[in-house]
């Protein structure tokens, strides 16, 4: 059972508990890589007692996986930026590679405080009077991202190519051919599907037009308007690290505007003020 796995793995986070149980345990939606559940562990500890509200986050069978990514380097990275950033960002507090107690690799994690319910925020939304507040917030994180040092967030190089795909990241140039010729080669694999003859033409007209050279970054992978939580008119969590990398920011920008079409949010509209 899976509570009580999560017993363990705070029993061995918290020496000091004297008592941990957990509950009301259950799967919530959303994260099409991971399979996430959220819960609460009542702590005992030193005669007082504190509630955490925990996220589960585990890889589905390896036959389901649509992203293999992996746990110990999204744990490495959160506590980096949590430590060391300003980047709102949940505690991430360890990971478990052992697929025994969960099923499957997992993480526990810190269930921030914010809504996830990014809709509400657009479209007469009953938060749109936070819009301009939120968006301003969160261009200024991914600011923050894009500017941070590579080697002090990632000394140990975990991100250069944690998918394994031959990318480089000598020079802005090897980055470019090299993810140009990732996916140019993956094309035979994805059995000629119409809608991906389009990403693949996408991908010619990029080598054909490459845009100005930029410095490289660490990227999110995952910048998209369901992917940060937000409280009070601020960003209280940008979520979902598993597909981070080095590579160049503009990425996180092209994305963001897909999702946001595809969402029909309208992340991309804001700050109105700017």
């Amino acid at each position: 059972m899976m509570e009580q796995s999560i017993v363990t793995f705070l029993e061995r986070l918290l020496p000091d508990a004297t008592s941990i149980v957990v509950e009301d345990f259950q799967q919530i939606a959303g994260g099409f890589s991971r399979e996430t559940f959220k819960c609460e562990a009542r702590v005992s500890r030193g005669g007082t007692e504190e509630v955490m509200p925990l996220i589960l986050r585990k890889d589905p069978p390896d036959v389901e996986a649509i992203l293999h990514t992996d746990r110990s380097v999204e744990h490495n990275l959160i506590e980096s930026l949590r430590l060391r950033t300003t980047i709102p960002v949940s505690r991430s507090y360890g990971y478990e590679m052992d697929p025994k107690p969960f099923g499957q690799p997992a993480m526990i994690i810190e269930r921030a405080s914010g809504s996830g319910q990014t809709s509400a925020l657009f479209n007469g939304g009953e938060d749109e009077d936070q819009a301009e507040s939120v968006i301003k917030h969160l261009c200024e994180v991914l600011v923050e991202l894009h500017r941070c040092p590579i080697n002090k967030i990632d000394p140990d190089g975990a991100l250069t190519d944690p998918f394994k795909r031959g990318i480089k990241i000598d020079s802005w140039d090897s980055f470019m051919d090299s993810t140009i010729e990732f996916f140019e080669t993956s094309y035979p694999t994805f059995n000629y599907d119409p809608v991906l003859m389009i990403a693949l033409d996408a991908v010619y007209t990029l080598r054909r037009n490459k845009p100005r050279p930029m410095p490289l970054s660490i990227v999110h992978g995952d910048f998209n308007p369901a992917n940060f939580l937000y409280e009070n008119g601020q960003v209280s969590a940008l979520i979902d690290w598993e597909a981070s990398r080095v590579g160049d920011p503009r990425e996180d920008l092209g994305w963001m505007v897909l999702m946001d079409v595809i969402s029909n949010s309208h992340v991309m509209d804001y700050p109105k003020k700017e």
